[in-house]
């Protein structure tokens, strides 16, 4: 018997990032991906998740209780020690500290920290670093696009057989909303319908929130009529962006929510006339996919990860360029030529990307190790 162990661990908490969304939906859907005679699957959590219940034939849950932080690095690393798994994939989640019987698989979502190092915290940094050195040593790495297989390639010795791309993916039918449930949501965040530009992600250094905010301001002063929505929790230079947000001549049309549950952001997206996605540094970008489910234009920062998702749906300013951004956003509201042609080749776009390809692919990669 073939056992695949996956820590699930992350999933625990309330308040999911994009790296715990692509966890969960990943291994739902290698749920429904048949498992050969001679294998089994063991979900290893400090209990049971709710959003993966209930489990197939031939998965299992391995509940592990423990109180204080060390959960991978001590308790998960001792159960390695006297219950191995044959292949432990980590999917989103460090590499516990011991394993030697079990072999790995393991993610690597990005390496933004190599190049935007005052993007993140010390502290930060560090955890990175070391997490990073350790994750390239596993039997098998996964790059969730081309650009983050490049990156792993150019700061690390890595052998190019052992770094496979496999994409993200969305549900397109999550954002399918009825015109009711969008002007009912948006009335709560006191929102009009294509009256703003979406950002959603952690309010932060490395997202580039503070260059958006200076095009949103020239767009403004250009004579712009729309608002800015930042959806998220405020990350590393939190007080930096908060002064600027509040200082800025535009404050009242520079909206934070805060977090906002899932079955709000369709009606969100739906609702917007832009989604704005101006990273320094991106893995992939999965709001990409989101944007383009929801039928709404991209606006997007010229980095090689969005180019590889978005392609033609997508209009591009480099990071720094607010300039263009500001001319983009002018040009992406009153033309609607370029909105229907960017939102229609969204749609095309998007069938290249779904859940039970990227599942597919990550199965035959934890078979061949």
């Amino acid at each position: 018997m073939k056992t695949y162990g996956v820590p699930v661990n992350g999933l625990t908490i309330k308040n999911y990032t994009g790296v715990e969304k692509y966890a969960l939906a990943l291994v739902r859907e290698m749920m429904k991906q048949p498992l050969y005679r001679d294998e089994k699957v063991v979900l290893y959590s400090s209990q049971k998740i709710e959003a993966l219940e209930p489990l197939p034939y031939g998965w299992e849950w391995k509940i592990i209780k423990w109180s204080p932080k060390g959960w991978t690095h001590l308790r998960l690393s001792f159960e390695m020690l006297i219950n191995p798994s044959d292949v432990l994939f980590i999917p989103a989640h460090e590499i516990p500290l011991l394993h030697r019987h079990t072999k790995i698989v393991n993610t690597i979502h990005d390496v933004a920290f190599k190049m935007f190092s005052d993007s993140y915290s010390l502290l930060q940094n560090l955890r990175q670093r070391w997490s990073i050195r350790r994750s390239i040593k596993a039997n098998s790495v996964i790059a969730i696009s081309e650009a983050t297989k490049k990156d792993i390639k150019r700061y690390y010795k890595v052998k190019d057989s052992k770094v496979c791309v496999i994409h993200h993916a969305i549900n397109p039918n999550d954002f399918e909303t009825e015109d009711f449930d969008v002007f009912r949501i948006l009335s709560e965040f006191s929102l009009k319908k294509d009256n703003y530009f979406l950002t959603v992600g952690r309010i932060e250094e490395k997202k580039n929130i503070s260059m958006l905010i200076d095009a949103f301001e020239k767009y403004k002063d250009a004579g712009g009529v729309c608002q800015l929505v930042l959806v998220g929790n405020y990350g590393f230079g939190e007080d930096e962006l908060r002064a600027k947000i509040n200082n800025s001549r535009f404050r009242e049309s520079i909206i934070t929510p805060g977090y906002v549950a899932d079955e709000h952001l369709p009606a969100l997206f739906a609702g917007a006339s832009a989604y704005a996605f101006p990273s320094k540094y991106e893995g992939f970008g999965l709001p990409l996919l989101e944007a383009m489910a929801a039928s709404i234009p991209i606006l997007a920062s010229d980095i090689p990860a969005l180019r590889e998702v978005a392609k033609d749906a997508a209009l591009f300013a480099g990071a720094f360029d607010i300039d263009t951004w500001a001319i983009n956003m002018e040009k992406i509201t009153k033309d609607e030529g370029l909105q229907r042609e960017l939102v229609n080749n969204g749609k095309e776009r998007l069938k290249d990307f779904s859940w039970g390809k990227t599942a597919k692919q990550t199965w035959k990669t934890l078979r061949s190790v």
